[in-house]
């Protein structure tokens, strides 16, 4: 009876301490969104020789990463191992979140002699938020009726331009007064001048005209006297 009892409990003991994360009464479940990463953390109050990530079970193809490292990368898995004081922590991340990544997944660890550790969870993937699309309509392009210019060297903005600039801006009140004052000025000055012009010609008309030819010139008699008496003399 002692030797059965004792076999019985040898039995309870070590399905218990293979029990460190082996049967999950309850799988937590992670829910990622299409096209996107996420990332599940399984915990170990034991060590292991040998890391595991699975889908499913780890047998055969369901085997997505196996390593010796406390790193590893394969594809769109990773997985990091970080040792505790009280537990250990296996991160696992999958990227790029697809439809098919949906399922059972395991973390699990080969500890050798000893039952292997293991824990379970699930993944969801949801499809990723449509992106509204603007709610607006192109405006239809302005129909022209104008017929079709010839090219010309310069364009037509830049002719319009010059003759602006080239004109002179609007006079403003003083200006205009100066302007105005001038041409008054100018306009007597013209008079006056042509006034004076013409008094001149009337004066030099109305004076009489005198011959020359006989016009007498005082000492021209006395000359011709002498000559007339020194001829007489003579004979």
């Amino acid at each position: 009876m002692n030797v059965g009892h004792t076999l019985i409990c040898f039995s309870v003991l070590t399905l218990g301490d293979g029990d460190t994360g082996i049967s999950n009464a309850e799988i937590t479940v992670h829910t990622g969104t299409e096209g996107r990463n996420i990332d599940v953390a399984c915990s170990f109050s034991v060590s292991g020789s040998r890391n595991f990530f699975c889908k499913d079970k780890c047998e055969g193809k369901g085997v997505l990463i196996e390593t010796d490292d406390d790193k590893a990368q394969r594809g769109r898995y990773r997985i990091h191992y970080k040792v505790g004081t009280d537990i250990d922590i296996m991160s696992v991340t999958i990227t790029n979140l697809t439809k098919s990544d949906a399922g059972r997944y395991r973390c699990a660890l080969d500890r050798g002699l000893a039952p292997d550790s293991y824990e379970d969870f699930e993944i969801r993937v949801k499809e990723a938020p449509v992106k509204p699309k603007p709610n607006w309509t192109p405006r239809p392009l302005p129909t022209s009726t104008t017929t079709p210019q010839s090219f010309s060297s310069t364009p037509p903005s830049t002719s319009s331009d010059a003759t602006k600039q080239s004109q002179p801006p609007p006079p403003t009140g003083l200006q205009l007064y100066v302007h105005l004052t001038l041409v008054a000025l100018i306009i007597v000055s013209s008079a006056v001048a042509l006034l004076i012009f013409c008094r001149k010609r009337n004066r030099a008309a109305a004076e009489p005209c005198v011959d020359s030819d006989y016009v007498n010139v005082p000492g021209v008699d006395t000359v011709y006297d002498d000559v007339g008496q020194e001829h007489t003399s003579i004979v």
